[in-house]
């Protein structure tokens, strides 16, 4: 391989190149120097009711303000997707704290069965119930005193009819 040709495996881990970060903070202060433009052109603007007088506001402003936010937005993009592309992270410490956080919303949840982590087997009923359900259901997903059960062994008891636990489930 020559010493030019770059092998994407090599990016893997490095951080960002001189250029993205460049170009990052570069989007940094076109966003707010966009918003500081359009203040500017609506404060000029509004100083006087000639519409010739607020036009080289609205133009210098405004549209130029509005350049800026776009441009700076979508270099902004670029550098993030580039990031991407590369096997970088592009700022992964919020995200990764986000992922944990559903994950363990999730594993304190008993794997978002939605009956608090309790868990009953493959049907559940109440104490008394004539109908099974799937432990999830609506029905019984708040109860605390659930049995398990087993429709087959157990005579007289029916599918309940809004989780319908005997229809296949789609696992994602």
């Amino acid at each position: 391989m020559a010493s030019r040709d770059i092998d994407p495996s090599n990016l893997k881990g490095r951080g960002p190149s001189k250029v993205d970060v460049l170009m990052e903070r570069a989007a940094v202060i076109m966003i707010p120097a966009g918003v500081v433009l359009i203040v500017l052109g609506w404060q000029g603007a509004s100083q006087t009711a000639y519409e010739f007088e607020q036009l080289p506001y609205l133009i210098s402003g405004g549209l130029l303000g509005l350049g800026l936010m776009i441009t700076g937005g979508l270099v902004y993009l670029g550098t993030w997707v580039a990031r991407l592309a590369a096997g970088q992270p592009a700022h992964d410490a919020g995200v990764a704290s986000l992922q944990g956080a559903i994950l363990n919303a999730l594993a304190a949840d008993g794997g978002g069965n939605g009956n608090g982590g309790k868990s009953h087997g493959a049907y559940v009923a109440t104490p008394s119930g004539t109908m099974f359900h799937r432990p999830d259901c609506t029905i019984v997903s708040s109860r605390d005193d659930l049995r398990s059960v087993d429709p087959e062994h157990e005579a007289g008891i029916r599918p309940c009819g809004m989780c319908d636990p005997l229809a296949e489930t789609v696992s994602t």
